[in-house]
């Protein structure tokens, strides 16, 4: 039980709270400043994110012994292709916007013997939201309960024998939607480490994930598992990595199912997006149009079958999630894209979102998205950095157009990195510190 973990809860150094306050606090309130927050929202999330996320973030970052005093991280999150354990994303719609911080909690043994797979400080994040949380917040953790036993690994060391050097080894992550008095948590279970332990695929410890919460989800996972068993003998088929959850009471949240594929062509989106047609009317067809502009505007592609430059990075490629509910009849998609490897510079992403807002009806964010992201970066000069824009999430509801643009905090990067023929990747080019798998 979380309850049981209490104990390994310790205090934060006042020297990482300062270091992770300063990453974390000026983009976030620019950003909020420019999503339309008022001042007193501002200052309440600015607390909650105080109390909430930055006594996870972990041990303030050492220098190498390198020229360049390169900052190495405690433990190398997948949030980012840096590590840096948190991000900020801007949700963009036309009548609101709302601000995100996620994150990896980062226990003080993370990625040691002792803890491998960073899978204690998760707990003793949600712990510390349990404590603090009035009678009148909507947070509950049943879920977080019942998944933990299908995601968490108990036998470190024999998975630990069989990871690859490059295979991430985050088991959770965390994010709040700012929004509201107390924001509910969003929990995310990666697959990887538990299906290296058990021989299963991911697909398939995630299907029984989803099979066994004691809720009626198979009318709408049925469409995803149908689809992914007809892609089984396709070599680029999407597979399943992750799966996150709301933290509220059970048949009022939302349960998403998150894949990726190699195949960057419209064409492919489209089949993917739509289940092979298995998803269709009107609110579908607008969503694909978004994805058209999106392809045109900030990817300069517009044949549909022409791919994307080809990219090697763990991140490439395209992602999906379906997002499923109890009683929901079908699942509700959406993409994301990761401009960081296919969109150029952050200036050219900058301003090609700001043309693909303008597409797509979204008049403000096209007027205001390059000055909001110089307002929230200051000391960046976009035109030769890689990276500060990650991923652009697109989908289509009944209110229209639903843009999420995600930001690395680049803790651990310049945006600068050039890869080994010259090209500039920024961040792409960072490689895993902790061998630790590979001594035992």
């Amino acid at each position: 039980m979380v309850a049981a973990i209490l104990s390994l809860d310790f205090d934060i150094s006042q020297e990482a709270t300062t270091f992770w306050e300063q990453a974390i606090l000026p983009p976030l309130v620019s950003l909020m400043q420019s999503a339309g927050y008022s001042i007193t929202d501002q200052e309440h999330y600015v607390g909650f994110i105080n109390q909430f996320v930055v006594p996870s973030l972990g041990p303030r970052p050492k220098n190498a012994k390198t020229p360049t005093g390169t900052k190495i991280p405690h433990f190398d999150s997948f949030c980012n292709d840096d590590f840096t354990p948190a991000e900020i994303s801007w949700n963009i719609a036309a009548n609101k916007s709302t601000i995100r911080v996620g994150f990896e909690p980062i226990g003080i043994f993370a990625g040691t013997a002792k803890d491998p797979f960073n899978q204690i400080e998760p707990g003793v994040a949600i712990s510390r939201l349990l404590r603090q949380h009035d009678r009148n917040s909507s947070t509950e953790v049943q879920l977080w309960e019942l998944l933990k036993t299908h995601f968490h690994v108990a036998s470190n060391n024999e998975v630990a024998s069989r990871m690859a050097p490059g295979d991430h080894k985050t088991s959770n992550t965390i994010s709040f939607d700012l929004q509201g008095k107390w924001p509910s948590p969003k929990l995310y279970f990666y697959a990887t480490p538990i299906s290296l332990l058990t021989d299963t695929s991911t697909d398939d410890i995630i299907t029984t994930a989803v099979t066994q919460l004691p809720l009626n989800l198979e009318p709408s996972f049925r469409y995803v598992r149908l689809f992914l068993e007809n892609e089984q003998h396709n070599h680029n088929s999407p597979r399943l990595e992750l799966l996150s959850v709301d933290a509220v009471c059970p048949t009022d949240a939302r349960i998403k199912l998150y894949m990726r594929t190699k195949d960057t062509s419209f064409d492919r989106v489209k089949e993917i997006y739509t289940l092979k047609g298995a998803l269709n009317g009107p609110e579908i067809d607008a969503g694909l149009n978004l994805i058209r502009l999106f392809y045109l505007h900030v990817l300069g592609i517009s044949a549909p079958g022409d791919n994307l430059p080809c990219c090697k990075h763990l991140t490439a490629g395209i992602g999906f999630n379906m997002e499923i509910m109890h009683n929901r009849p079908v699942p509700i998609p959406k993409v994301y894209i990761p401009i960081r490897h296919y969109g150029g510079t952050d200036l050219r992403i900058a301003q090609s979102l700001s043309n693909f807002f303008r597409a797509c009806g979204l008049q403000q964010a096209a007027d205001n998205y390059l000055d909001a992201l110089r307002n929230a970066f200051q000391n960046q000069d976009f035109s030769d950095t890689i990276g500060r824009q990650t991923y652009a999430a697109l989908s289509y509801n009944n209110n229209g157009p639903y843009v999420t643009i995600y930001y690395n905090l680049m803790t651990f990067s310049t945006g600068k990195e050039r890869d080994e023929e010259g090209r500039l990747v920024g961040p792409a080019v960072r490689k895993p510190h902790h061998y630790f798998y590979s001594q035992l």
